[in-house]
């Protein structure tokens, strides 16, 4: 017996070591080879701040905290982790093979803000890719910063290094080659946004909302925040409560007609925007309902005062995330509902899939803080105040430069190199000039202010951009989103 037990260890024994020999072997052909230690800058973006006027719209883009993945071939090549916001370049250390190595990122912000049930999401410098791709959430706090999320894949030009090649000496990152390579993200939220307005449809009467709310059904026990295939949104557990957008009483003091029936200003505002998970099917039309555990809303409405209470039912389409969803409520004297879903351009994502994302764009500065000035050049563009500027999102946002100025006095135009352009400009890849220019010569002292506005999907209001960010161009009464521009001598 004690033979065939030896045996067998041995038979065992040889197997374990075939397996361990075996297990080096693949270790050994999927290492990386010339790994590098090198320095890369990352920019992170999810918008740039304005001037809102809607708290809601600035938590939307504040970043409490981001933590940042890098993978090259499946394997973990870097990992960054900042806590609090901040204004500060990020430098993220990463592990790559020279040559041109394809990169796949992953960013995270405000993960100190996702809950599953009363604990916080945990995240570690370990996690694999697929980890990642799987997070899930059950709430957040809209105090403390909206879940935010990135995916992206970058090619990076990393060269082979040498004793003698430059490297970084700053603390931290020690012997770290700076890449030339910059990369960029810009944050996506993995939720949607809805607001609820009404509106009458007769001068005479003046409708009462009471309630709004989404069926429970329309909701979900968690989130995902990376994109998931709508199989696996399907697998979701629907929710348990209603949520309620709005419970109270307000008046609708809006007479709706044919001609404004899609300008949404022309509707009372019955509820703050509020936020839904996303769900890949609904209705094709409100009134129509559908088989699927879509959002449906509940609306509980008076046609006047002293009236009866009355049900209204809106089924929703998809919801799709990072979108923004108005709903426009026309009531009748009678207590028909009619709502607007602009179905003719649904497909065209027009007003009823509103992206909400914060508009990126850059603007030329002056290296060093100057008053900003112009001289009247014979009516020409030669003593123009100029400068470069691009928004390269959200796609479809319009930007609009202004001058605060008699017309008759100056002028503010816009380049596409040497082509001038009608304002508003649309958002896309172009940098375009914009020239303030002087036509009167007495002018000279006469100070004017120069500003670029946008108008927010989701708004009803146009709002500043930072294009004076810090203050770069001085002057009296300059700010962060004005420029004070002098007409001076041209001499």
């Amino acid at each position: 017996m004690q033979k065939i037990n030896n045996i067998f260890f041995k038979a065992a024994l040889a197997v374990i070591l075939t397996v361990l020999a075996t297990g080096c072997i693949f270790e050994k052909m999927d290492a990386p080879k010339n790994l590098q230690n090198v320095l890369i800058e990352v920019n992170v973006s999810a918008g740039q701040m304005t001037k809102a006027t809607e708290a809601a719209t600035e938590l939307e883009k504040t970043i409490n905290s981001l933590r940042i993945y890098a993978f090259h071939n499946g394997r973990l090549a870097g990992h960054y982790y900042r806590l609090g916001t901040s204004a500060d370049p990020i430098y993220m250390d990463l592990e790559l093979p020279d040559g041109t190595p394809s990169v796949d990122f992953y960013v995270v912000a405000n993960e100190v803000n996702m809950q599953n049930g009363t604990s916080y999401v945990v995240l570690t410098d370990k996690m694999t890719a697929a980890e990642i791709e799987k997070l899930s959430f059950t709430t957040f706090s809209t105090g403390a910063g909206l879940p935010m999320y990135c995916k992206a894949t970058r090619t990076l030009t990393v060269p082979e290094l040498t004793g003698s090649s430059t490297v970084n000496t700053a603390e931290g990152h020690q012997d770290h080659f700076l890449l030339p390579d910059k990369v960029t993200f810009s944050l996506s939220r993995p939720i949607a946004k809805i607001a609820f307005f009404a509106g009458s449809k007769s001068e005479s009467a003046a409708p009462i909302i009471e309630e709004v709310a989404v069926y429970a059904k329309g909701t979900r026990q968690f989130m995902y925040l990376f994109e998931q295939p709508a199989a696996s949104l399907e697998e979701i557990p629907v929710g348990t409560e209603n949520k309620i957008l709005f419970a109270g009483k307000k008046v609708v003091d809006k007479t709706v007609t044919e001609e404004n029936r899609s300008v949404v200003n022309a509707y009372t505002s019955i509820s703050d925007p509020a936020y839904l998970s996303e769900i890949p099917h609904g209705s094709d039309n409100w009134d129509e309902q559908n088989s699927f555990n879509s959002v449906v809303l509940h609306v509980k409405y008076r046609v006047k005062e002293g009236a009866d209470l009355l049900d209204g039912y809106v089924h929703m389409p998809a919801i799709i995330r990072n979108h923004f969803y108005k709903v426009l409520c026309l009531i009748s004297p009678e207590g028909g509902l009619m709502v607007d879903y602009m179905v003719s351009d649904w497909e065209k994502v027009d007003d009823w899939n509103l992206s909400y994302e914060y508009p990126t764009y850059e603007v030329s500065t002056p290296s060093v803080k100057k008053a900003a000035t112009m001289y009247y050049d014979a009516g020409g563009d030669g003593g123009a105040f100029s400068l470069n500027f691009r928004m390269t999102a959200p796609s479809g946002q319009k930007w609009t430069p202004t001058i605060q100025a008699d017309a008759a006095d100056y002028v503010v135009r816009v380049y596409n190199g040497s082509t001038e352009i009608p304002a508003p400009v649309e958002a896309s890849p172009n940098t375009y000039t914009i020239k303030v220019i002087p036509l009167k010569p007495e002018n000279i002292g006469v100070e004017v202010k120069f500003i670029i506005t946008y108008t927010p999907t989701w708004a009803m209001h146009s709002e500043l951009l930072l294009i004076n960010e810090g203050v770069m161009w001085t002057g009296t009464g300059a700010t962060d989103d004005l420029i004070v521009i002098r007409q001076v001598d041209k001499n």
